[in-house]
């Protein structure tokens, strides 16, 4: 009864106020020099060149068959530009950028110092931020908006403060924020339809099977690597799976890999990421789907549980 009480309240505080996650496993690369921008828009799927001031971005870096390499995440500090990815992607992406880089003024530094990263999210995010970011320790931050509730975005040096009170912990309790935990998080970004690269998506994946092409590929920005495949996708292509998200009744989430069944017992996707929504009484689940399937809705089974299928960008 606690837990559910303390995952009803970060939930509470996503929609009303802000919940700050920290990020787990991520690295860190420092991008700095005159061509930095235009070098980077050329090889990410998101635009530099047309981005807010303030505003962090998020985006891919594609293979150049047009299959996802990498998620990530770019916040701008001074003169650099500073990309956070998963850790597990830290030597390949340094392989990709330094085979990319030929005659531009463009310097490539891992991050070597300490740093934690977090992001906010809800209403009250962006003031959050912009109070932390007059706080010793703050290294970094930008609006980032992944849920549809407000959102951002903070790199923080962990080793300027010694009292054993985060910073940000004063500021939230401010603002009747929450700093929540990994599995408020993980219920938040199923109920938003948020994937996460190594375990909803992959490198065998296109960004419009994962419905990244809503939120992290621009198609009005020029060239970049990967962009004619992923282009023709979307004018006339049609993919053969879709990430959805699913409604599943009862209590108890389904292992990852478990598998979604039609009325005539046929193995039609499996499930990725699953947590019971207390909000909603029911578990929600995100899942790989075949397109049919995607587009008449279900129902399906999993197991012995009724399953629904929901599309990741419309309201539960």
């Amino acid at each position: 009864m606690v837990e559910s009480i303390a995952i009803t309240s970060q939930l509470h505080a996503s929609h009303q106020s802000a919940l700050l996650v920290p990020a787990q496993k991520y690295t860190m690369f420092r991008v700095g020099g005159i061509d930095r921008q235009t070098w980077l828009n050329g090889l990410l799927t998101c635009d530099l060149l047309t981005r807010s001031q303030g505003a962090a971005l998020y985006g891919l870096i594609l293979a150049p068959k047009g299959k996802v390499l990498t998620d990530l995440f770019l916040v701008e500090r001074g003169e650099e530009i500073w990309l956070i990815l998963p850790l597990v992607m830290r030597e390949e992406v340094q392989a990709f950028l330094d085979r990319h880089l030929i005659m531009e003024e463009v310097e490539i530094l891992p991050y070597s110092g300490p740093f934690e990263i977090f992001f906010i999210h809800g209403p009250r995010a962006v003031e959050v931020m912009k109070t932390a970011s007059a706080e010793k320790g703050w290294l970094a931050s930008g609006v980032l908006d992944r849920t549809g509730l407000g959102g951002a975005l903070c790199v923080w040096d962990p080793s300027v403060f010694s009292d054993g009170i985060h910073p940000l912990r004063k500021i939230l309790d401010e603002r009747e924020g929450i700093w929540g935990d990994t599995l408020g998080w993980e219920i938040l970004r199923i109920e938003r339809g948020i994937p996460v690269f190594g375990i909803d998506f992959d490198g065998t994946s296109y960004p419009q099977e994962a419905g990244l092409d809503k939120t992290a590929v621009s198609f009005s920005k020029g060239c970049y690597l990967g962009q004619e495949v992923v282009c023709m996708l979307e004018l006339r292509g049609q993919v053969k799976k879709k990430l959805m998200r699913l409604a599943i009744q009862g209590d108890s989430p389904p292992p990852r890999g478990a598998e979604l069944t039609n009325k005539e017992g046929m193995v039609v996707g499996s499930i990725t990421s699953s947590e019971f929504h207390p909000g909603l009484d029911h578990v929600l689940a995100l899942g790989w789907v075949k397109r049919s399937v995607a587009e008449l809705g279900g129902p399906l089974q999993c197991g012995t549980a009724g399953v629904s299928v929901i599309p990741l960008f419309t309201s539960l």
